[in-house]
Formats: C-alpha cells, sequence, structure tokens
C-alpha cells in the first residue's frame, strides 16, 4: 500500500447523500454534490491505491485527503510549529508605556494601583538596544512588529510617537528590516490629531473595543468617574473615516460579547454597517469575554455570564452570519471552518517579548499584573536576564508527554492545545474545537452551499 487517507479527514454525509470532506492539517474543504460521485470518492478514501493518477485522486491527494503511507503527518505539525516559533526572521515586541488606564473595565486583567506611572527612557534606550543587536546578528530580512499595549496607552502618545520615529531612522539605515507598528486601545483619545500622529509614526494597525451598542458600552466600559465613553470613541472613528484619505491603515472594532448582551452585539453590527459600509479600512469582529479571576472591583462580572469555549464558538459564528444579512464581510475567526495554525500566540515564539513599565518581560499578555509570572528583565545593552519561568511558559505540547491527547488529537493543527497560560494552570490541552463542532459547521455549511 503506497497511499492512505489522511488521519486528519473530516467527512461528512448528508440525508440527500451528498458528501463534504474537511481536514484540518491543510484546511482544504471539498463538496461532492452527486450522490454517485461520493460514493467513489468514500471508496477511494478507503482503498486510494486502486484509484492511481485519476483526476480526483489527484484532487484528494494534492488537497492533503490522501498521502502517502510513510508519512509522519503529526511531526509534519510539530515540524511547522518549530519552524515559525523558531524563526529569527522576526521579532515581536510588546510595549507596555503605562499599565494606567482611564477606563474602569470590571473584567479587564491588567490590575494598576490607581496611579499614573509610565515607562522610563532607559527601559525604552534598553528595548532599541535589543532590537538594534538583533539587527546587526542577523544579516537576512526582518520583519520588526512593534505593538502597543497597556493600560491605555494612547496616555503615552509623545513617547510612543518618539520611540517609533528612532525606530524609521533604523529602518533607513538598515535596509534588512520592515517595520510594522500596532497598537490595541480604548478609543477614547484615538481623535484625528492622535490618529495622523501615530499613523505618520509607522502605526497602522489598530485595536478598538466596544461592548455592543451604547446602551451596553456604557454599562461596562466608563471612565474612572463613571462617565460614559461610547460617544466620543465613535465619534472619533467617524472623524478617521471621513476625514482621513489614506488607504494602508486599519482599524479593528472588535466587540466583547458576554451571554448577557448577545443582542447589544447585533445591535453594533447593524450600527457600524450603516456608518462604515463598504470602507475595507475598518472592519468589526467578535470576541468572548474571557474570565481571568480577576476581581478588579465590586462591580465586576458575573461567573455564569461568561461564555465557554465551544459556546463562545457558536456564537461567534451566528453573530458573523447576522452580519452577512447586511452586506458587510467583517472579520471571522473562521470561514467556515478553523484554518490550520503554527501557533495559538505569540506565547512561544522565542523571539516575542512583552515588556511592562519596569522593563519586566512576559512571554503572555494575560499574567502582566502578576510579577511573579515574568520570565526575565531586559539590561540596559538589550540583554535579557532571563529566570526559570521562562522555560515554562516557552515550552509546547510537543515537548512535554503530558499532552499526549493532544499529540493525536484531529483536531491538533487547528488547536495545538489551546490557550498556554490555561493550559498551565489545569495541566492538560484546552479544547476550543471539538469533533463534533467540526461535524456541526460542515453540516451549517452545506445547508448555506
Amino acid at each position: 500500500m503506497k497511499y492512505i487517507s489522511s488521519y486528519y479527514n473530516f467527512q461528512v454525509t448528508r440525508n440527500d447523500g451528498t458528501l463534504l470532506l474537511y481536514n484540518t492539517r491543510t484546511g482544504s474543504l471539498i463538496f461532492i454534490d452527486k450522490i454517485e460521485s461520493a460514493e467513489k470518492i468514500k471508496e477511494m478514501l478507503n482503498e486510494p491505491d486502486k484509484y492511481l493518477e485519476t483526476d480526483d485522486f489527484n484532487v484528494l491527494r494534492d488537497n492533503g485527503f490522501i498521502i502517502l503511507k510513510d508519512c509522519d503527518e503529526i511531526h509534519e505539525v510539530a515540524k511547522g510549529f518549530s519552524l515559525v516559533n523558531n524563526s529569527k526572521s522576526s521579532l515581536s515586541i510588546t510595549i507596555l508605556p503605562t499599565i494606567y488606564c482611564n477606563f474602569n473595565c470590571p473584567y479587564c486583567f491588567v490590575v494598576e494601583d490607581g496611579k499614573f506611572t509610565s515607562m522610563k527612557q532607559r527601559i525604552y534606550n534598553a528595548i532599541y538596544n535589543l532590537i538594534l543587536r538583533y539587527i546587526k546578528n542577523y544579516s537576512d530580512k526582518i520583519t520588526v512588529t512593534i505593538g502597543w499595549f497597556g493600560g491605555e496607552p494612547m496616555l503615552c502618545v509623545k513617547d510612543m510617537e518618539n520611540f517609533m520615529n528612532r525606530l524609521i531612522e533604523l529602518e533607513k539605515e538598515y535596509n534588512n528590516i520592515t517595520l510594522h507598528g500596532k497598537i490595541v486601545t480604548n478609543g477614547f483619545f484615538l481623535n484625528y490629531d492622535n490618529f495622523l500622529r501615530l499613523y505618520e509614526a509607522g502605526i497602522k494597525n489598530f485595536q478598538v473595543t466596544l461592548d455592543g451598542d451604547k446602551e451596553n458600552h456604557d454599562k461596562l466600559r466608563t471612565l474612572k468617574d463613571g462617565n460614559p465613553t461610547f460617544d466620543i470613541i465613535y465619534k472619533n472613528l467617524l472623524s478617521i473615516k471621513n476625514d482621513c484619505k489614506y488607504e494602508d491603515f486599519l482599524i479593528s472594532l472588535r466587540g466583547n460579547f458576554l451571554r448577557s448582551n448577545i443582542k447589544s452585539m447585533k445591535q453594533l453590527a447593524q450600527k457600524m454597517i450603516v456608518d462604515f459600509k463598504g470602507d475595507e479600512r475598518f472592519n468589526l469582529s467578535f470576541r468572548p469575554v474571557v474570565d481571568f479571576s480577576i476581581k478588579k472591583n465590586k462591580h465586576g462580572v458575573a461567573k455564569d455570564d461568561y461564555c465557554n469555549k465551544q459556546e463562545s464558538v457558536k456564537i461567534q459564528e451566528k453573530l458573523f452570519s447576522d452580519m452577512q444579512g447586511y452586506g458587510n464581510k467583517g472579520n471571522r475567526m473562521f470561514n467556515p471552518l478553523p484554518y490550520p495554525i503554527n501557533k495559538w500566540c505569540n506565547v512561544n515564539k522565542q523571539n516575542s517579548f512583552i515588556f511592562n513599565p519596569d522593563g519586566l518581560v512576559f512571554a503572555c499578555d494575560s499574567v502582566l499584573s502578576d510579577k511573579r509570572e515574568a520570565i526575565g528583565v531586559i539590561q540596559e545593552d538589550g540583554t535579557i536576564a532571563y529566570n526559570e519561568k521562562e522555560s515554562v511558559w516557552r515550552s509546547s505540547i510537543f515537548q512535554s508527554d503530558k499532552y499526549g491527547k493532544c499529540q493525536i488529537c484531529k483536531i491538533l493543527p487547528v488547536c495545538l492545545g489551546g490557550c498556554t497560560r490555561q493550559r498551565l494552570i489545569v495541566g492538560k490541552g484546552v479544547c476550543t474545537w471539538t469533533p463534533e463542532i467540526i461535524t456541526e459547521s460542515l453540516m451549517k455549511y452545506s445547508e448555506k452551499i
């Protein structure tokens, strides 16, 4: 036997006899709408060698549904993971210029002490030196991505602008560097003037959170003094849309949902589609609020208002489908099924660093409030003094027998064990997708087509 069916195949036969095939390793999706063809494909998947070099065989082989018998698919998934996470062609740096925020969101995982403090110049210099050392030690093309996070980073607009301009000069001096800038902001200070300052400093990717329509948003995302914020944020967005002629920026609007505000998300989508329809510089996505078990204030989110992972996937798909009805492309996590990934996030990337204002280095942004989870501290010359936490956070599911179930799971290529933080807490892989959800999504897709 030379060929066999892929271990990562999913196949669903509808009541009418038509067939859908999906492969989690390649992301390929095939719909066979004739019963006689569907039966032939099933036979071909069971005994591929009988159909060598036929057109259908070639399609199945080229899309990963049929593989060589000696192909080690798990090894291929692990190799793809290793290539991305150990690559030296990219450097990802996230900077928290401050952990202070002008908002008082009850579910925020960054806990501050109530006083405004910001990153000192010596830490900026150290991060600059790290980037410079990296560029000098690697002669090939390098993509350097600088992300700004907080707290609310736009409380430090001038600092961000100055640092990015230093890097722009570095990009001009070294022809092997491509610089990308992005920011996660609550949008309150993202007026048109501040937007232009950041844009001209190389920050062209913005993420702004809206917790549904005005009524719901103003319940959750208030200023420290309790005043509402929706109108100011929305006015800023409209100003950028109407006044900015540049085309090469993206503002990703993120709708954070709980069980209690799904209706509000739909109302937000309808409003956004009316006001931003056809402007591809803006998109809207929906993501669940994650329970990080941090009691920020007495008005925190009730435990039963958080969605579990599988519930979240279904809600995101439903919200996106609703958006389609209003003629908007939107931004979704899967289309219509999850696509294979080489990393869940940047935690496992050896060249990914998150710096808090004190110069502590973290692998994950959800533990920034716990200095015990720092993996090291940056030195003045740009080197990092690591501690024992570094190997804990950088380890993968392929390096431990503890994750044996993940390594043999058919969902592995689209999951990779899920969130590292949650894996470390529970001691096993954290499933977002399940075979049942994949099958259900296949059936829903078949109904649409």
